[in-house]
């Protein structure tokens, strides 16, 4: 019997991000949207 072990490892954004992505400009604006919108995700309770 196989028993999967999840590892997590902490990667620095500029790691886990795709080199594309490193070069799209954001501004401030889409930042903070993008924080309170990924706050919320991550409050809310686990529906599964």
């Amino acid at each position: 019997m196989f028993i999967n072990k999840m590892e997590m490892r902490i990667l620095k954004p500029r790691k886990a991000l795709n080199k594309a992505f490193l070069k799209v400009k954001s501004n401030r604006i889409q930042i903070e949207s993008f924080n309170t919108s990924f706050s919320r995700l991550l409050d809310r309770p686990n529906d599964n």
